[in-house]
């Protein structure tokens, strides 16, 4: 088992937040980001980046980040 899945991610280059929603496997969490993309984007990492427009003003968000696991992320922060 590898552990708790943690979805660490950034919208417009501001900083990265960690999702409070904790996934049960690395796919699990692909399958969200790619649900919320519309479309496919995780990179073999794990990784994405992908654009959303807001449909009320047309505004482009890029969202970015990262399917980790936690054990992973608290050694990098450590």
């Amino acid at each position: 088992m590898i552990g708790t899945i943690l979805l660490v991610f950034s919208m417009n280059d501001l900083p990265l937040q960690v999702s409070k929603t904790k996934y049960q496997t690395l796919d699990d969490c692909a399958d969200f980001v790619e649900m919320l993309a519309g479309k496919p984007v995780i990179d073999n990492d794990y990784s994405f980046k992908f654009q959303s427009i807001e449909p009320t003003d047309g505004s482009v968000h890029v969202f970015s980040g990262q399917c980790i696991v936690e054990q992973d992320l608290k050694s990098e922060e450590g």
